[in-house]
């Protein structure tokens, strides 16, 4: 077993570093912070002097009884304003050559970059984590193929805010291509990062903010456009806990970026973890990731990962417990656009609507009905496109059924935002505390959660 201790400086950065940085940007983002906190506190007395000014005729009496026989003047409020702009020039300057620093250095930003002990020492972490998660059991939502079907919707919502991110800054170090991928309607993290007037902009509104830490960088890069994310770790180590029995089998049919395999491996219950993935670069990673896991845990044999569509994957039969995974949502995103072998991801091989879900949707279904053991659970994180071209949800609930699945469970999940649309294209919007949904469609228009579908083999 890896030895995961040390003395806490196994982590290259905790969200002020930068791998390539030696000392520059340190430096830099220290003077930021100065000079931020400098201008906050010359903003303050600026107002504070402006706002005596303002009422220095209102009420003279009152104005020696605050400042004494001193009372402020105009010559006050021009000379603090120019020291502000001195130092708002010296912040824009160094932010420039943050700038300058980064094409230098050609690398990402990212909030924490990690030594492999740091990696291990943040495994440890998820290995040592007691997940808690609030469970609600308060509406009723009733199937669409089988009305006279009631199921219990249940809202699992995130734990505390240091578990739900647990995990996520090292599997975003692990998949690097992850910031090459990108939404069906924006651009990719790489391409705003190359872009020099997006990565100028991140720079200069995160030295506004206090800091041009990479971290914070990053966050202005991001800004509030829509990116693929990694699945939290932590969020499907409770999902595994909740539906896989101690020792269980996992197939995660889309393996994705690592977060439910971090979050299976470092689970106490001894879980093993089979996942299917198309693009080459994340089985590479997801092998690593996985070797990295079983060095700090001591476990030997706990996963394999198979280059393969989950629709093709049809090794098992009937030896899985529990099946989980967020499979993709058609062509919203694109996770391979840059790889050797975009052409295998499920909406490249399946060019139109329709024959994505005839061949992934339902021989993906196909391949899990045949996997399950009887008794076992299939538990889907899904959600419609939100131009709403396609019912995505629908079609998996359909699929299912018609695979022989039952439909057993409906969970709230608070993840990314991708509302339904109404026939105006507009988001649909209803509050989460709303105690009646009649239908499945009725429920898909909460614009802040996504539904897990939790299947059952009978």
């Amino acid at each position: 077993m890896l030895a995961a201790t040390g003395d806490k400086g196994e982590l290259i950065s905790s969200g002020q570093g930068h791998p390539c940085d030696d000392g520059r940007l340190h430096r830099l983002v220290v003077e930021i912070e100065t000079l931020v906190e400098d201008l906050k506190t010359l903003s303050g007395a600026i107002a504070n002097v402006q706002r005596v000014l303002d009422r220095q005729n209102e009420n003279a009496n009152w104005n020696r009884t605050v400042f004494g026989p001193r009372l402020p003047n105009p010559y006050e409020v021009a000379d603090l304003s120019r020291e502000a702009d001195r130092i708002k020039q010296r912040i824009d300057d160094r932010a420039g050559t943050v700038m300058e620093l980064y094409r230098e250095w050609g690398v990402m930003p990212l909030n924490r970059w990690f030594s492999w002990p740091g990696a291990a020492l943040e495994v440890l972490k998820c290995w040592d984590a007691e997940i808690e998660v609030f469970d609600g059991r308060d509406r009723l939502l009733t199937n669409i193929e089988q009305p006279e079907q009631v199921v219990e919707l249940q809202w699992i919502l995130p734990m505390r805010p240091k578990q739900y991110t647990l995990g996520q800054d090292l599997c975003t170090w692990m998949f690097p291509h992850l910031d090459q991928s990108r939404s069906k309607s924006g651009q990719s993290m790489r391409q705003f990062f190359d872009d020099d007037t997006k990565l100028k902009s991140a720079i200069e509104a995160a030295a506004k903010s206090g800091t041009v830490s990479p971290r914070s960088v990053r966050a202005k890069l991001k800004g509030g456009r829509a990116i693929p994310t990694n699945f939290p770790p932590m969020v499907a180590q409770a999902i595994f806990e909740r539906y896989t029995p101690v020792g269980g089998t996992i197939w995660d049919p889309c393996g994705g970026w690592g977060g439910r395999m971090l979050g299976a491996l470092t689970s106490r219950n001894d879980y093993t973890y089979i996942a299917t993935e198309v693009d080459t670069r994340t089985v590479d990673c997801l092998r690593e990731l996985g070797a990295l896991i079983e060095n700090v845990t001591g476990r030997d044999g706990s996963f394999r990962i198979v280059k393969s569509g989950s629709e093709d994957y049809s090794d098992r039969c009937g030896d899985v417990d529990c099946v989980f995974t967020s499979p993709p949502y058609y062509d919203a995103e694109d996770y391979g656009a840059d790889s050797d072998n975009a052409e295998e991801q499920s909406h490249n091989k399946y060019p139109t609507l329709q024959t994505w879900v005839d061949g992934f949707v339902q021989g993906t279904v196909r391949n899990i009905a045949k996997a399950l053991r009887p008794g076992g659970r299939a538990v889907i994180n899904i959600a419609d496109r939100t131009n709403n071209s396609i019912d995505i949800v629908d079609e998996w609930v359909r699929a299912s059924l018609s695979e022989g699945l039952v439909l057993e469970d409906v969970s709230v999940l608070s993840l990314t935002k991708r509302p339904s649309r109404d026939e105006g294209g507009k988001p649909k919007k209803r509050e989460p505390g709303r105690k009646s949904a009649q239908s499945l469609a009725d429920y898909k228009a909460v614009g802040s959660h996504e539904p897990l579908l939790v299947f059952r083999r009978p």
